[in-house]
Order: C-alpha cells, then sequence, then structure tokens
C-alpha cells in the first residue's frame, strides 16, 4: 500500500489565548502523532513531514504538543497544559496533505480545561510582581526600547520588558515573586514559562516555606542566548520533594562573580506560574 504523507509546519497558541492568559508566545518543538486508528505514528520535532498508511479520504488526526523541559531537546516532553488538538484532512496515498488551523499556516492549540496560568510579571503594569531579596545589589528596570523589549506574536502588543544589567566589577541579582503560592506535589507538573535573552547564565527555582525554616531550590540554569527565546522549566523535583512545605516563592537570579570589564544584560519577559491545582 503506498503511503499518503503528513505535513505539519509547526503548532501555536490560538490568538484568543493573549487575551485569557497573558502573551501567547510559546515554542512547541515536538508534535505526538496519534492516526485514526489510535495507534501512534511517532513524535516528531517541528517542522515535519512523515508518511502514514491511510485509505484514500477523509480522516482525523490527533496531535499533542510537546517542548524540551528546561530548554533541553533530550528532555522533550508532552506539554499536558496545553490541549491535544484533532485535525481533520482529506488524504491521497502518494501526496502530502499539510495540517493546519484555518487561516493560518500551523495548527494552533490553547491551555487545557482546568490549568491555572499565573501571569507573575509581564512588565506592562505600575508595579513588579517580584521584589529584590535582602543580597541582592541589582534590580531590574522597565525598558521601553523597541530594539530591546520582547518583539510579540503576530497581532499581539507588548510595550515593555523587563532589564537586568550587570556591572562590569561582578554584581548579584536575585529576585522572588511576592507572592508565595501553595503549588501541587505529589510528582505533579508545575512548569515556569518565561521570554529571555541574556549575556550571562541565570538561575530558576523556588524557595520552600518549610516548617524548619525557608529553603532555597534552584531547578534549572539558563544559558545565554543572543535571541529572545521561550523556556518552559519543570518545579516538579523541588515541589514535590519538599511535601511538608506550606508554599512557595519562585526565584530568578545571577551572580556576577568576576569581572570581566563589560556591563552584562538579561531581558525577560511574559512570567508565568502554570499548574493543575
Amino acid at each position: 500500500m503506498e503511503p499518503a504523507y503528513v505535513r505539519i509546519n509547526g503548532m501555536a497558541l490560538d490568538p484568543v489565548e493573549s487575551s485569557l492568559n497573558g502573551s501567547r508566545s510559546s515554542k512547541i518543538s515536538t508534535v505526538w502523532v496519534q492516526l485514526p486508528n489510535g495507534t501512534f505514528a511517532g513524535a516528531f520535532s517541528l517542522p515535519c513531514s512523515f508518511p502514514v498508511l491511510l485509505d484514500e479520504g477523509f480522516h482525523t488526526i490527533k496531535l499533542y504538543p510537546g517542548v524540551n523541559t528546561n530548554g533541553m531537546a533530550a528532555f522533550r516532553s508532552q506539554y499536558d497544559f496545553y490541549q491535544e488538538v484533532s485535525v481533520g484532512a482529506n488524504f491521497k496515498p502518494g501526496q502530502e496533505t499539510v495540517l493546519k488551523s484555518p487561516g493560518d499556516s500551523v495548527v494552533w492549540t490553547q491551555y487545557d480545561e482546568g490549568v491555572t496560568v499565573s501571569v507573575l510579571e509581564d512588565f506592562e503594569g505600575a508595579g513588579f510582581g517580584f521584589e529584590p531579596v535582602a543580597t541582592s545589589d541589582t534590580f531590574w528596570v522597565r525598558t521601553f526600547r523597541p530594539d530591546l523589549i520582547f518583539p510579540p506574536p503576530s497581532n499581539e502588543n507588548n510595550s515593555a520588558s523587563g532589564w537586568v544589567r550587570l556591572g562590569p566589577d561582578g554584581a548579584w541579582f536575585e529576585v522572588w515573586s511576592a507572592d508565595a503560592f501553595e503549588l501541587p506535589k505529589g510528582g505533579k507538573n508545575v512548569y515556569v514559562e518565561l521570554n529571555y535573552k541574556t549575556t550571562v547564565p541565570f538561575t530558576v527555582g523556588v524557595y520552600a516555606y518549610r516548617p524548619s525554616g525557608i529553603e532555597q531550590k534552584p531547578t534549572a540554569t539558563v544559558l545565554p542566548k543572543d535571541e529572545w527565546n521561550k523556556i518552559y522549566i519543570n518545579l516538579m523535583t523541588e515541589i514535590s520533594g519538599t511535601p511538608d512545605a506550606e508554599s512557595f516563592k519562585l526565584f530568578i537570579g545571577s551572580k556576577k562573580s568576576v569581572a570581566n570589564g563589560k556591563t552584562d544584560s538579561i531581558f525577560l519577559d511574559n512570567i508565568k506560574l502554570v499548574y493543575r491545582p
């Protein structure tokens, strides 16, 4: 039997997401494909094209969006906070069919029902959703420079981003969320989503409020990136590994301990905490 071919140019958040859950910026890097008979054709890096054995005619295929957890391609996983998508199309052996949402070249998804999306900071309001810790000697500022701010997806506005400047003689930047959160444990996923570009590494993690005191638990170190990027960081190990914690605060920090004769910068935007209660 001659195969038909499927092409998927990419996946992205539905445009309505920008008004419901902050920016619709996403970086869906992988798709898991389920055929009409329930079997999985495989997991494919986007964009992708692959053969399928289907009779000629109309078929519905399910797509499960995935991301590179902690920014690592080796740790790609289905992002269960995004909905699976069913896409129907006509297939013909020997021909390629492009799966896409109406009016676009990619397939749209959205946050799943029952998911909590807390926008901790998008730098659009008057105040900040984070505060400097006592040991930090550097804080971010809001920048409105068009050449520096995060470039939003089409049909979305962004007027400002956060800018951290670490001086040539060394600096310590660390902020934690103004609010503490009761987060699910027991091996449940809890993700931080954020947009960034940076000339120095920075660390993301949590402070756990335990009966014995406050404990800092780093999760992932984000490496330098010249262009704006999106990352999904899973806090599950740190949160579930502290079952007696009453609540958690998110932290972001970078310590420049060696003078290098130049000012380094960290740019941040659209910091979200995503989980199922």
